[in-house]
């Protein structure tokens, strides 16, 4: 059992409260396998759903099902006040055991996030900003102090790289920029050896498949490979990268980065 104390860089609330019948939502919201809403005649991809309520206090709760009517996973969002936003995500084995808790400040993206094996916590993530990882498993010594964080898969490259070698690919002319925003996510799957087994474009309802195009062009075109995510033990293992991309509007230029597994 983990017996080290963090010291966390981000302002916390916790929000209270009985829930409100005119916060419940009535009807199941389907989701697909990354957890992002797909239209309700989408049964096909329908693999969880979820139902959301909020609390007295505003805070909300999105309770997610799989299609046995397990919960397995529970996200709770703080409104937002000043500098701060906190949001909270359990995960939960099939057992109904907590796998992972995140506690994260939605303002500045800094988070903590536990890991949990038989109701006692045997690792843990935190992220202090400005690409700084601290991760500590049972049976190191102390803390590791890093720029990667290796419970997500990663690119085989400097960050930086990554980032050029993208940002060169999804360059939109003056004439084909989107001129409402849009905000996607290209989900790629990386195994325990670090071959690329999928990549899929996550939340078609957020954005026009032209423009997701060139963004699921570029990842695919990215040749230097990647690093798999290791699990709360250090062990390699098969799982899913996020990177969120937003193009239109007022922005300039598109944007992707690499985001935390936070839904």
């Amino acid at each position: 059992m983990i017996r080290v104390c963090f010291y966390l860089l981000l302002v916390f609330t916790i929000g209270s409260g009985s829930f409100t019948s005119s916060g419940q939502s009535v009807q199941p919201i389907p989701l697909n396998q990354h957890n992002f809403e797909i239209p309700e005649e989408d049964s096909v991809n329908k693999v969880f759903y979820k139902l959301v309520s909020f609390t007295a206090d505003s805070t909300k709760i999105e309770r997610i099902f799989n299609l046995d009517n397990q919960v397995i996973q529970i996200i709770r969002t703080s409104p937002k006040e000043g500098d701060y936003q906190e949001q909270t995500l359990e995960k939960f084995d099939s057992n109904g055991q907590l796998k992972s808790k995140t506690t994260a400040n939605l303002a500045n993206s800094k988070l903590i996030k536990s890991y949990f094996k038989n109701g006692e916590q045997v690792a843990q993530v935190m992220y202090r900003g400005e690409h700084k990882y601290t991760i500590f498993r049972t049976g190191y010594e102390s803390p590791r102090q890093t720029l990667e964080n290796d419970f997500e898969p990663r690119p085989n490259e400097k960050k930086n790289d990554f980032d050029f070698f993208l940002g060169e690919r999804t360059k939109f002319s003056s004439n084909e920029w989107p001129s409402i925003p849009h905000h996607g996510v290209i989900g790629v799957l990386v195994d325990e050896a670090g071959t690329v087994k999928e990549v899929v474009w996550t939340n078609p309802p957020e954005a026009e498949k032209w423009v997701a195009d060139k963004f699921l062009k570029a990842i695919r075109a990215w040749k230097k490979g990647f690093l798999p995510a290791m699990d709360e033990f250090g062990n390699p293992v098969e799982e899913w990268a996020y990177f969120h991309f937003r193009a239109g509007g007022r922005l300039e230029n598109a944007q992707m980065i690499l985001k935390l597994n936070i839904p």
